[in-house]
């Protein structure tokens, strides 16, 4: 599977270099003849047959190259993050989905960051492009929020089928306490993601994308949504100002229902890929609205 994958994905690119191809086995027995990847993309027996964690390849590679694991199902894609896998999804996916997660994986980040910010700034609003917006906001999250916010899944709905130019977008987030200073040199998890899944039962978070200015339902749309298997944390995105319209609401959502909604204009996530592209950890603007949200409900 992973092996497929690759082929389709050569011929669209010329951005990925492969420097090697082999089978679990002949990995082990001819690492010395293998120059050292930046990244591996493997199918699940990579992690079945403890590949991930393995002494020789530590000690050969001086550690563990980050890892993409092509599952062939949602139960190995949990084993797979369980395991420590820098991304892992399950088929089907995009061809694109799989270049997207090897670029921002590698250094070329800064580069990423730039060509979406470009295509967000050209990018019409409107339903005829609603679906645009939303894989490009669900591709910008996947890249400022690895570690993690993981897997996203898109969900469809009929409330959201209602309400004009919307999507929702929803991630696993897998940051856990447990785990604060990372495995075999994976990148440790981020405080603010920490925090959100302990105070607010954010096992998973929920994004909701308007290619248009936010309507006011969206705010108890998606405060329906949230429930305790769903955790009390989401987000919502849209086009153009609407702080000054929708914060009140969020606020006093929190207070009635101790749920917490940030909004974020695409202004918010320019700001947010530029700070990414700089090498400044992006999550700190959620960490100021999210703060600034919980300081005004208790006043």
């Amino acid at each position: 599977m992973a092996r497929s994958a690759w082929k389709r994905v050569l011929n669209k690119s010329s951005q990925i270099q492969v420097i090697g191809e082999t089978t679990p086995l002949e990995l082990i027995r001819n690492m010395k003849e293998i120059p050292i990847p930046e990244i591996v993309v493997a199918g699940f027996p990579f992690v079945e047959s403890g590949l991930d964690r393995a002494e020789k390849i530590q000690k050969q590679w001086g550690n563990v190259p980050k890892t993409i694991i092509l599952c062939r199902n949602k139960e190995e894609v949990k084993a797979a993050f369980k395991a420590h896998a820098d991304w892992a999804a399950a088929v089907p996916f995009d061809d694109q989905d799989l270049i997207t997660w090897i670029r921002a994986l590698s250094d070329d980040a800064k580069r990423l960051c730039s060509e979406y910010l470009s295509e967000l700034t050209a990018l019409p609003q409107g339903s005829g492009h609603s679906q645009d917006f939303v894989r490009l906001i669900e591709a910008m999250l996947q890249l400022l929020f690895h570690p993690d916010l993981v897997n996203p899944e898109r969900i469809e709905s009929m409330d959201i089928a209602k309400l004009a130019h919307q999507g929702r977008v929803v991630f696993r987030n897998q940051a856990r306490k447990e785990n604060p200073a990372g495995n075999n040199g994976k990148p440790k998890f981020d405080e603010f993601w920490e925090d959100v899944r302990q105070n607010h039962d954010a096992k998973y978070v929920t994004v909701d994308v308007y290619n248009a200015e936010i309507p006011a339902s969206a705010v108890q749309t998606l405060g329906t949504y949230l429930t305790d298997f769903h955790g009390s944390f989401g987000i919502i995105i849209g086009r153009g100002s609407l702080r000054s319209r929708l914060y009140p609401l969020t606020v006093a959502f929190f207070e009635n229902n101790k749920r917490v909604i940030l909004l974020c204009s695409d202004t918010e996530i320019q700001e947010m890929l530029e700070y990414k592209a700089g090498g400044v950890n992006p999550t700190c603007l959620l960490q100021d609205l999210y703060q600034k949200l919980i300081a005004d409900a208790v006043k």
